[in-house]
């Protein structure tokens, strides 16, 4: 099994850093093969533009032009869908910052699941697959932040009918021991 590993870190951040290694290692160690997209490193744009259809003019981007374009994006978007089809578990590694998920992490999840599989209904490629989130929460309100977070996971994954499943927040520092549960116990059951 293939599991797709999706990180917003900034390099200097070493708690984090030591939180996605964690998480690759803990799946690892449960037989997953490992897909990395470090956003980050990959200086991912996350802006929604016209560059992601080329050849698709401004004249011709409407909704019924769009739908001629399925295949045509950008090399970025096709680069992540390639990943997300090969996975089978994908997890999604955050810290909050201001009580909000990481730009570069919020434009993946719209350019790559927004844009490909809700706008063009092309889910035969998410049956099967599960979303689970390891979210560092930046110490304001926790349960304000929880619900406002919970809540925009749940639409934007319900609108490409992909089960996300509660994310697991980090208020304090990272404890090594429960992360492996959750990675191993939590984890383990959503893939059938």
């Amino acid at each position: 099994m293939n599991a797709l590993v999706v990180s917003s870190i900034s390099p200097t951040d070493e708690e984090m850093n030591r939180l996605k290694g964690l998480c690759i290692s803990s799946l690892a160690s449960q037989n997953y093969s490992i897909i990395e997209s470090d956003l980050e490193r990959e200086n991912f744009n996350p802006c929604i533009s016209l560059s992601d259809y080329p050849g698709v003019s401004e004249q011709s981007i409407s909704q019924s032009q769009k739908k001629a374009y399925p295949n045509n994006y950008s090399v970025d978007i096709l680069q992540e869908i390639e990943k997300i089809k090969q996975s089978d578990l994908i997890i999604i590694i955050a810290k909050l910052k201001f009580g909000i998920l990481p730009t570069r992490l919020v434009g993946w999840m719209q350019r790559v699941f927004v844009l490909k599989f809700a706008i063009f209904s092309e889910d035969k490629y998410l049956h099967g697959k599960k979303i689970a989130f390891l979210i560092k929460t930046d110490g304001r309100d926790q349960e304000e932040t929880e619900t406002r977070t919970n809540k925009f996971i749940e639409d934007s994954f319900k609108s490409v009918c992909m089960k996300a499943f509660v994310p697991f927040y980090i208020h304090q520092d990272i404890n090594e021991d429960l992360t492996r549960e959750y990675l191993g116990n939590e984890i383990s059951w959503l893939i059938i």
